[in-house]
């Protein structure tokens, strides 16, 4: 599946991205993604090559990386939610799983909802929604 062109490591509806972590400005300047084109730059980026999206490796400006992706240059899979918020891309809300939560919760438009299987999320309107079971 990952070399079928059948994995989306984004997918954006409106003004909201879903992701595995998120999306920061820092990785998609360091990956020459098109914010314009957020979307198919992210996919295009993916089908050439899959190691942008792996851990990232420490930035030549942090001496002390954070092991668990807790760095602003972290990629859609592994950015942590403190980072994400600190270098979050301008005109979207996200909705992001990977750090776990006790419930799902909003952070200034970064909407964390590994809650599973808790939980769930709804979007009416453009309004988000926390479902508990």
């Amino acid at each position: 599946a990952l070399n079928e062109g059948i994995i989306q490591p984004c997918y954006i509806w409106e003004d909201i991205i879903f992701s595995h972590a998120g999306v920061s400005k820092t990785w998609c300047t360091n990956h020459s993604i098109k914010t314009n084109l957020l979307e198919m730059s992210i996919q295009d980026l993916f089908e050439k090559d899959k190691m942008a999206f792996g851990f990232q490796m420490p930035h030549k400006m942090s001496m002390f990386p954070d092991w668990s992706g807790d760095d602003v240059w972290q990629s859609p899979l592994w950015i942590r939610p403190k980072s994400l918020h600190k270098d979050k891309l301008d005109g979207y809300r996200q909705v992001v799983g990977h750090s776990q939560v006790s419930k799902i919760a909003e952070l200034d438009g970064i909407i964390l909802i590994d809650y599973l299987p808790n939980g769930y999320l709804v979007i009416e309107d453009g309004e988000f929604k926390p479902v508990d079971l």
